[in-house]
């Protein structure tokens, strides 16, 4: 036997719209009174679903924007390490600038320590002749230049050293195999040492300013008027400083002259004045002319009519001291 449905329960249902029909002309004065719009859940539902979509339009950036903004970090990222290199360079320069201003302006030393003792010393001879300032010969006539000697004036054997204030392996020589050359064969009068300017390593034309070989043998011929070659000499190499680092400034050879307790006046005005250019010129023209071709090198005369020309080798002090001595023994 069938069943009848239940009847639906319309008076809830009903009972509910008559409740939100009553309810509404409350709503609508109450809104009247304050100005506060009132909505229904359904208009609430709507609103709050239009502001999540809006929050979530703002916060998803498109990926055209996310790629202008790794664009733009990246550009930033840039700028930063350009900058960082500028900084690291500016403080290199700072370092190199001071180092050089120390080279400059540091204490110079006193020279060699090489004992000379009773050795005849001669400055140049075109120093010595009252500072003669034409090195040139006249029309006609063939003057050699000649360099400050030491040893004696009568030995057997002559020993011309062609240098550079400059060079390394002059200072070196200067150092090493010098010392002990006077002392096995300038002492007992076999051999005497004649000291030529050869400048090759300055900057630009031998006779511009700032070519610092050149400005050193015109200061030590300078030196050479007041008989101060020797001394000023072994000074220069005392201060060796490298190529071109302003070590032979003007203002440091001036300083030298100083510190050696010459005539300052009178050296800065032969320094100044560049009255012994020319005999640079000449000394470092005629070393080219008997094949002198670097620094330093050697010219080993023993009268013989042969001179022999040799340069410093790896060998150092043992290979010259053979050769000296074999110009000493055969001497005529």
């Amino acid at each position: 036997m069938s069943q009848r449905p239940p009847k639906k329960n319309r008076s809830g249902k009903n009972a509910s719209r008559k409740k939100n029909r009553s309810q509404q002309p409350r709503a609508r004065a109450q809104q009247q009174a304050t100005g506060t719009p009132v909505t229904g859940s359904t208009s609430a539902t709507s609103t709050a679903s239009t502001t999540a979509k809006n929050a979530g339009s703002t916060s998803g950036a498109r990926p055209s924007d996310r790629r202008q903004a790794r664009r733009e970090a990246a550009i930033k990222k840039e700028q930063q390490k350009k900058q960082l290199r500028l900084i690291i360079g500016g403080i290199a320069a700072a370092v190199v600038v001071a180092v050089v201003l120390i080279l400059v302006n540091r204490p110079s030393n006193d020279g060699s320590n090489i004992d000379y003792g009773d050795l005849a010393m001669a400055p140049p001879p075109i120093a010595a002749a009252g500072a003669t300032p034409d090195a040139s010969p006249e029309a006609g006539e063939s003057t050699s230049y000649q360099g400050a000697f030491l040893g004696d004036p009568n030995a057997p054997v002559t020993f011309t050293i062609y240098a550079d204030y400059q060079c390394h392996f002059c200072k070196q020589f200067h150092e090493d195999s010098y010392p002990q050359i006077i002392d096995d064969f300038v002492r007992d009068g076999q051999v005497r040492i004649e000291f030529r300017e050869f400048p090759a390593l300055g900057e630009g034309d031998i006779t511009s300013d700032g070519n610092e070989s050149a400005q050193a043998a015109e200061a030590a011929i300078c030196a050479g008027e007041q008989d101060k070659y020797l001394e000023y000499h072994d000074k220069l190499y005392a201060n060796f400083g490298g190529v071109n680092q302003g070590t032979f400034s003007n203002d440091r050879l001036k300083k030298f002259a100083e510190e050696l307790g010459l005539d300052t006046d009178a050296f800065n005005e032969c320094l100044d004045s560049g009255r012994y250019q020319s005999a640079v010129v000449q000394s470092r023209d005629e070393g080219r002319a008997l094949g002198i071709s670097a620094t330093p090198m050697f010219i080993i005369d023993n009268g013989n009519g042969e001179p022999n020309v040799v340069q410093q080798t790896s060998s150092g002090y043992d290979l010259l001291r053979r050769q000296i001595q074999t110009a000493v023994e055969t001497a005529p």
